[in-house]
């Protein structure tokens, strides 16, 4: 909706700022937000959990010394990186503005998309100064109806490319804790000689990570003992975990579980019967894992998406066509399976040789002429506002 200089506005702000977050909006938003951002985040911090409603946006525009554009376009950036979320009130035609938290320096940096856009934006040398001045730590890796602006994916004015990708410092993958595993743990140790598996490895931290692991992979539990034993170093009393998971990527077996509905099910075994049998290839393992463990999309809005792609790109899927509708979805807080149809308009039975447009949920659903090298560089080449 269109702000107007009249409507009446109040600010909620449950948590106080501290020196943590002053320094991320001052080094790492302000780049982005620009000097009218931080402004209007300020003003707003100033004016929140006050209970008068006679404040209008007008007042905004007099303090800030900036025309009712202006002020609009500062306010989606403040949405966009997730600092504002806007409330409109349908009864009285009201405006609340709820202050969300900046991120700290090292959650920022560690954020999937903010990280890589800071780089773009400010250069590799600024980026570097940026991490050794202010990193302490190391990557580890009724009425109201939200109307806050989603993040715009235009800001990648350009493709981000592999040059950016080895300059960008890699954060490590984070824990697999998030993952719901669909691994019998108990049956996997039933019969499993500690010998083989001695009992300082059984721990529940190895333990939910073994299960989580299978889970991402699908892995059943003959070939995870052996992937679990060639991993143990009972001389040296050591469980090498990355070469665990370089086995289950590598793995040409895959385990079949039943799910509540046809994409209720692991990612990589909905790939691998959407293959028709065909062993998922060790790419699309570390695709599938990208946005389950980094993104933690929900498994039916992976599988949706991936058999949408698989379907419209000649059964080909395309890793940065992928990561990019991921990205977004995540950051839109698309978690179902209902909102990932919804996100391109149709319905999972029909078929389309067109790639939709994600930014455009008014696109046709027509035969299209178009090859895929030049839908790719519509969506995601065009310059941004």
């Amino acid at each position: 909706m269109e702000i107007k200089g009249s409507n009446r506005y109040r600010v909620t702000q449950f948590l106080s700022l501290n020196n943590e977050n002053m320094l991320a909006l001052a080094v790492l938003y302000l780049p982005f937000i620009g000097n009218n951002g931080l402004s209007l985040y300020h003003l707003l911090s100033a004016e929140a959990n006050r209970r008068n409603y006679e404040m209008t946006i007008d007042r905004l525009c007099t303090l800030m010394d900036v025309t009712i554009n202006d002020l609009a376009a500062s306010l989606k950036l403040l949405e966009q990186f997730k600092l504002v979320k806007t409330f409109y009130n349908r009864k009285d035609d009201s405006l609340r503005f709820e202050l969300q938290q900046p991120l700290s320096v090292s959650k920022f940096l560690q954020h999937d998309v903010f990280s890589r856009l800071y780089m773009k934006k400010v250069g590799k040398k600024q980026f570097d100064i940026t991490c050794q001045l202010h990193l302490n730590e190391k990557f580890d890796d009724e009425n109201d109806m939200e109307i806050t602006s989603q993040f715009d994916l235009t800001l990648f004015n350009s493709k981000w490319n592999l040059n950016d990708e080895l300059n960008f410092n890699k954060i490590n993958r984070e824990a697999y804790q998030d993952i719901k595993p669909d691994f019998d743990i108990n049956a996997f140790l039933r019969g499993f000689s500690t010998v083989l598996m001695p009992s300082e490895f059984r721990t529940k931290e190895y333990l939910d990570l073994i299960a989580q692991m299978a889970t991402v992979y699908s892995i059943d539990i003959p070939t995870m003992r052996v992937y679990v034993t060639d991993c143990i170093n009972i001389d040296n009393g050591t469980f090498d975990i990355d070469a665990l998971r370089s086995k289950c990527i590598n793995s040409k077996k895959v385990s079949i579980v039943k799910g509540e509905n046809s994409y209720d099910v692991p990612p990589v075994q909905f790939l691998y019967n959407l293959q028709n049998g065909l062993a998922v290839s060790s790419s699309d393992k570390k695709l599938l894992e990208y946005m389950q463990v980094e993104l933690k999309l929900n498994r039916e809005v992976i599988n949706f998406l991936v058999e949408y792609v698989f379907n419209s790109n000649n059964k080909i899927l395309s890793k940065n066509y992928m990561e990019k509708i991921a990205t977004s979805w995540a950051l839109k807080g698309i978690d179902t399976l209902e909102k990932a149809q919804n996100a391109v308009n149709i319905q999972p039975a029909k078929r389309y040789s067109k790639v939709p447009d994600f930014k455009n949920n008014n696109y046709e659903n027509t035969e299209s002429s178009q090859s895929y090298d030049d839908i790719m560089n519509k969506l995601f080449n065009k310059e941004g506002n």
